[in-house]
C-alpha cells in the first residue's frame, strides 16, 4: 500500500510539474509576443510643425509633479528645422524640442522610428506615440502619394524627376513620394504621475495599449485597425466614474488642408489635396459614454466621461 501511495504521489507530483512548465512556457510565449515601454514618447520629435501651440506639447518627457521647461517659444519655425540632406550625424532639433529633450536626441529620425508602436491593417496605419501629457497618432493611408501618374510602382522610364521627391507640392513631372495624412492628438493637458505610465504592443493581436494615472484616475487605452471593417478604433477608459477629459483634434501636415468639427454627426473631418489632384479624407467618429462632447473650432472636448471611442476612417479619390 505505501508503495502504491508513493507512486501515486509521485505520479501526481510529475504531472503537476508537467502542467507548471506548461503554463510557464505559455507565459513566457505571452510575454515575448509584447513590446513594452514605461517611458513616454517625445512626441514633438516628430516635427510637426502646424501643432504649435495648439496641444499640451510642453509635457514631452515630463512627470506630475515635475516643473516644465521654459521652451523658447518662437513666432515662426527655424530655417534650419529640418536639415534632412545633412546626414544624421547633424543636430537639426528645433529650439523647442532641443529644450525639451535636453539635447539628448541629435535625429528626430531615429526617434520615429524608436518610440512609435505601430498599428495597421495593411492599408491604413498609424504611428502611434503615447506621451506624458498627450496622445499622438500619426495617420497614413497607403495611396496617398505626391507626383504624376507613373504608369507602374518603379520609375522605369525615367522620365520623373527625383529631386524633392517627399515634398507635397511636386507637380505631374515628379515621381513624388508617400504623404502623412496628419495627426489624430488626445490631448489631456496634465503629466502621467510618475510610475505609473506603461505602453506596449501586442504583436500577435494587434493591439497597441497604453496606461497612465492622470490627476489621480487611471486612463487606459487599446487602439487597432480593422481590416475587415477599414476603420482604426481608439478606445480610452476611466478606473472611476467621469474621470475622462481630454481634448480631440486632428493636425495638418500641410498649410492648405482644412479641419472640421460638426457637432450634429460628433465627427472630425480633415481634408487634404495636393498639386497632382490627389484628394485624402480622414473622419474620426466619435463616441463619448457617461460625460459630455462639446465642438469647438475644428476641435471635440471631452468633459467628465467614463469612456472615449473613436473610429477613424481614410480614403483618398
Amino acid at each position: 500500500m505505501t508503495y502504491k501511495n508513493d507512486w501515486i504521489i509521485r505520479h501526481t507530483l510529475l504531472i503537476a510539474a508537467l502542467a507548471s512548465a506548461t503554463v510557464t512556457v505559455q507565459a513566457r510565449q505571452r510575454i515575448a509576443d509584447r513590446v513594452w515601454s514605461d517611458l513616454p514618447a517625445f512626441t514633438q520629435v516628430i516635427e510637426n510643425q502646424n501643432e504649435r501651440r495648439l496641444t499640451s506639447d510642453r509635457w514631452d518627457g515630463l512627470w506630475e509633479g515635475d516643473t516644465p521647461p521654459r521652451l523658447p517659444r518662437v513666432a515662426a519655425p527655424s530655417a534650419t528645422v529640418k536639415r534632412w540632406w545633412q546626414g544624421e550625424d547633424s543636430d537639426y532639433l528645433n529650439e523647442e524640442t532641443a529644450a525639451a529633450t535636453a539635447g539628448q536626441y541629435s535625429n528626430p529620425l531615429r526617434i520615429w522610428e524608436q518610440e512609435s508602436y505601430l498599428a495597421g491593417n495593411g492599408r491604413i496605419g498609424a504611428s502611434v506615440l503615447h506621451g506624458s501629457g498627450r496622445d499622438r497618432y500619426a495617420l497614413n493611408e497607403v495611396s496617398f502619394w505626391s507626383g504624376g501618374r507613373n504608369g507602374g510602382t518603379i520609375n522605369s522610364n525615367g522620365d520623373k524627376s527625383f529631386r524633392g521627391e517627399n515634398n507635397p507640392y511636386v507637380g505631374d513631372d515628379g515621381f513624388g513620394g508617400a504623404q502623412p495624412v496628419g495627426d489624430l492628438i488626445v490631448d489631456f493637458d496634465t503629466p502621467a504621475a510618475r510610475g505609473s505610465f506603461l505602453r506596449q504592443i501586442i504583436l500577435d493581436e494587434g493591439l497597441v495599449t497604453s496606461a497612465a494615472r492622470r490627476r489621480g484616475t487611471l486612463i487606459e487605452s487599446t487602439a487597432f485597425c480593422s481590416h475587415p471593417d477599414q476603420v482604426m478604433v481608439i478606445h480610452y477608459r476611466a478606473d472611476r466614474p467621469h474621470g475622462l477629459s481630454a481634448r480631440l483634434l486632428f493636425v495638418t501636415q500641410r498649410d492648405e488642408d482644412t479641419i472640421s468639427a460638426c457637432q450634429n454627426t460628433r465627427r472630425l473631418t480633415l481634408q487634404s489635396r495636393l498639386r497632382n489632384g490627389m484628394e485624402c479624407m480622414a473622419v474620426a467618429d466619435i463616441r463619448v459614454h457617461g460625460g459630455t462632447l462639446t465642438p469647438g473650432e475644428g476641435f471635440f472636448t471631452v468633459d467628465n466621461a467614463d469612456s472615449l471611442t473613436i473610429v477613424t476612417a481614410i480614403e483618398t479619390n
